[in-house]
């Protein structure tokens, strides 16, 4: 039997090759009848039909041979954007043979006249294609400079989920590859969430499909049904009929025989009597066809209904099977989020027991303020203050690398060794502190033996109480975080050192960091922020500015402390407006009384 049904199949093969061939050929044939007959418009369309027939057999040489010659005929109807899309279909070939620098002169080529047309949509496409194929080269640089361009596109025009999911997904790659793990994960982030969108899409029509099935067997059964119940009831009125004739014909017979009786009573009686028996013998074999071929009829619909009802029975199981895995599947994925949110809360919790010293303020400031709004649910931006000894206060604003739980995860390391090298070890000196909190950093992160280059930029200054002179001082060091202060109407800023916490170093480097003092007067303000506030963006993808921060802080600097934190937040979240948050925000004000 399988023999047999290997042999079928190897036929049915043989003849859909055979059948193929023979429409190329006629493809051919009528291509070339359209040269001789220099019908231009025809041999354009047949060249194409050619090229997608051999596309679609996977004769990718042939197809490119035949969509050249397509190209050449559209030319000379000056068809440029038909053109470009070939030059597009030839790139999509090349790249699936994997020939890149064949697809990349493609799309470039494309890529020209799509922007002449100004079809951002098709401009999208090349530069998604063409981040591709520099990446698969090893060039993230200008696999970005593509990409980004794309991705500027697919801010203005719809893309559609496939392309879109395709170009963020390119944009992970580059940025993994660049070492910018910060974009990176935006766009890995991004790039999920579009193929989750993608995986919902497809399991929609897959349902639609599998319920249209259904429906389109429900309805041929029905169909099956109403026909038998025809052909049982035609089978019926047939056998009627024919019962009926027969009956006639045996009353003619039996009228004839009545009117030959009276010739020959005995000979007639006995040739009547014997046609009599083979009449009833054959109408007893035509009933008998009758009843084997009815129930032949009927046995073959019993089994066709009961095939198609088992067939929907099985359809009906996988349905009803896969309804079930599908919701123990969201089940398990709800069940997981929820684990991972409450783990998060709950380190949320111990990132603010560690972090709350916000009390310290309360005690030595009466006026102060905290803007503090993390991205996400804990964060990578942290504030920390202590006080001395002699009555000296530690500030501290920092921000680590990335934010959620890795960038918490730094900020406790932070504040741990910030608590270690100040209230333990007695270093107060802030160029001291930074340095050391660099040593730290370092040696628990082993980035000295791996490419680890985690860190934190951090302001941090020592506010002195008073002296036997009256004068106060405060005393600042930075790594690429800088101090702004107002005093007596001016705005001051000391710089930081252009140095991070933590990450990569030359061999043999000894890290210092240079320390600022200055004199306070009462009424001075100290700002110190991260830069999550000014690196806002808008709908326009404008961002705020350090500029536009610190003319804001100038302007609101003879207000209440508090009030000007209300002012602050009110600005950026009217800035924001309707876009997600970017960064992390830290952004700390303490007026000297």
């Amino acid at each position: 039997m399988k023999t047999l049904l290997f042999h079928i199949l190897s036929f049915t093969f043989f003849l859909f090759l055979q059948v193929e061939a023979q429409s190329i050929d006629a493809l051919k044939k009528k291509y070339q009848d359209a040269l001789k007959a220099q019908n231009k418009s025809l041999a354009a369309e047949l060249s194409q039909q050619i090229a997608e027939t051999f596309r679609s057999e996977g004769n990718l040489d042939e197809a490119i041979e035949y969509y050249r010659l397509h190209q050449q005929h559209i030319s000379t109807r000056g068809n440029d954007k038909k053109i470009a899309e070939i030059y597009i279909v030839l790139g999509d070939i090349f790249l699936e043979d994997e020939d890149h620098l064949g697809a990349l002169k493609e799309y470039m080529s494309a890529l020209r006249t799509m922007r002449a047309l100004r079809d951002l949509k098709s401009v999208a496409y090349c530069q998604v294609r063409i981040g591709k194929i520099y990446l698969d080269l090893g060039d993230a640089e200008k696999a970005l400079e593509a990409l980004k361009e794309a991705h500027h596109i697919s801010l203005k025009q719809d893309l559609g989920l496939h392309l879109l999911s395709e170009c963020h997904r390119n944009l992970y790659l580059c940025y993994e590859a660049l070492n910018d793990k910060e974009k990176a994960l935006e766009f890995y982030k991004s790039f999920v969430n579009l193929e989750d969108k993608l995986q919902q899409l497809e399991l929609a029509q897959l349902s639609s499909q599998i319920e249209k099935e259904l429906q389109e067997r429900e309805q041929l059964v029905s169909m099956k049904e109403k026909d038998y119940q025809a052909k049982l009831s035609a089978t019926e009125e047939e056998i009627k009929r024919r019962e009926q004739t027969i009956q006639q014909i045996q009353e003619e017979k039996k009228r004839i025989e009545e009117l030959n009786a009276l010739r020959a009573r005995e000979i007639e009686y006995l040739r009547r009597q014997d046609e009599i028996d083979r009449q009833l013998l054959k109408i007893k074999q035509k009933q008998l066809y009758y009843t084997i071929g009815v129930a032949v009829l009927l046995s073959v619909l019993g089994v066709v209904l009961l095939w198609a009802y088992r067939q929907t029975q099985r359809k009906n199981a996988l349905i009803s099977q896969q309804k079930i895995e599908l919701e123990q599947a969201n089940e398990v994925i709800r069940a997981n989020n929820k684990r991972i949110v409450d783990s998060i809360r709950y380190a949320q919790k111990i990132q603010n027991i560690i972090l709350s010293v916000e009390h310290i303020l309360q005690n030595r400031f009466k006026e102060y303020f905290i803007l503090y709004r993390p991205k996400d649910i804990v964060s990578g931006d942290f504030y920390w203050f202590t006080e001395l000894p002699n009555g000296s206060v530690i500030s501290v604003v920092a921000d680590c690398t990335g934010h959620g739980v890795p960038g918490a995860f730094m900020s406790l390391i932070g504040a741990i060794f910030l608590h270690e090298i100040i209230n333990v070890e007695h270093l107060y000196e802030p160029s001291k502190i930074l340095e050391e909190l660099h040593k730290k950093v370092r040696i628990a992160l082993k980035q000295e033996d791996n490419n680890n280059d985690d860190g934190m930029d951090m302001s941090l200054c020592r506010i002195d109480s008073k002296n036997e002179f009256g004068i106060r001082r405060i005393v600042f060091a930075g790594a690429k975080r800088s101090l702004c202060i107002w005093q007596e109407n001016t705005f001051i800023e000391l710089p930081a050192a252009r140095k991070t916490i933590g990450g990569r170093q030359r061999t043999n480097e000894n890290r210092t960091f240079e320390q600022t003092e200055m004199i306070l007067v009462e009424g001075s303000i100290i700002y110190q922020f991260t830069d999550g506030y000014y690196d806002q963006n808008n709908e326009n993808d404008e961002k705020i500015g350090s500029i536009t921060l610190k003319k804001w802080l100038r302007e609101l600097a003879h207000l209440p402390m508090q009030e000007q934190r209300e002012i602050l937040e009110k600005r950026f979240l009217d800035f924001k407006q309707n876009q997600s948050q970017r960064d992390d925000v830290t952004l700390v004000g303490i007026k000297i009384i």
